[in-house]
């Protein structure tokens, strides 16, 4: 009960002694804790509590209380990211119960995830963007009945993470489609087992898949957009290249 009263009531407790301007100003951006005037008399404490509470968010084994403190990291991300070293276990973390949790929690995780990624300043987006596909790799390596669904579901959080800033998208997603089309190159070229055991599985037809989803639902939101589209065409448009 005690560390459910902590975790409920630490965002409040901390923006009253961290209180930063333009706090209460509808549609502008909140500015980060550590711009606070009180920034250098509490972060000691701040930066405590969050690395307390990312040991806990480890440890913790009970369904229930794993969903409630993810959705209580998920209210003080703006707290986390102040302190780059301390947050960069954040994204790990997340992944690991992304991919290995219940249901329930699985969706949370990928919610603070993608909120992560939106708004964070760089270079976390970039940290979500390669887990989140390297982790669906790892998960789609075996497939059956029981794995279809986990994999279908880390799927489509790859191609909704992928969707929401091609332009940043684009610098992982050309590196990932290369490699893939480096694979069936040699395939073709060497004709030698280890060469066909490199694109003949499971796991390298997810990632096609997966690919081809992000380019099309980046198409889609482009012509929805135009003007956008034009902005950022040279994105979805440069990826094509090695997936064709």
């Amino acid at each position: 009960a005690l560390m459910v009263l902590c975790l409920r009531n630490a965002g409040a407790m901390f923006d009253e002694l961290l209180p930063v301007k333009g706090a209460k100003k509808e549609g502008r951006a909140r500015a980060l804790p550590n711009t606070s005037a009180a920034w250098g008399k509490h972060k000691g404490l701040l930066k405590s509590f969050c690395g307390n509470l990312l040991h806990f968010l480890h440890k913790v084994a009970d369904p229930q209380m794993l969903l409630f403190t993810l959705k209580r990291v998920d209210g003080l991300l703006r707290h986390f990211v102040c302190f780059p070293k301390v947050a960069r276990a954040l994204p790990k973390l997340l992944l690991q119960i992304w991919a290995n949790a219940d249901e329930a929690a699985r969706i949370v995780a990928f919610l603070v995830i993608r909120r992560l990624a939106v708004t964070a300043p760089y270079p976390f987006i970039g940290l979500c963007l390669k887990g989140v596909y390297l982790t669906f790799v790892q998960n789609a390596k075996f497939t059956t009945a029981q794995t279809l669904p986990l994999i279908t579901f880390l799927g489509n959080c790859v191609v909704e993470l992928y969707s929401l800033d091609p332009v940043s998208s684009y610098q992982h997603a050309f590196v990932y489609i290369r490699q893939l089309a480096l694979h069936l190159r040699n395939a073709l070229n060497n004709k030698k087992k280890e060469a066909y055991a490199a694109v003949y599985n499971w796991q390298y037809v997810h990632s096609l898949l997966v690919w081809a989803r992000v380019l099309a639902a980046v198409c889609a939101a482009g012509s929805e957009a135009e003007k956008r589209r034009k902005e950022k065409e040279a994105a979805p448009g440069e990826s094509l290249r090695p997936l064709i």
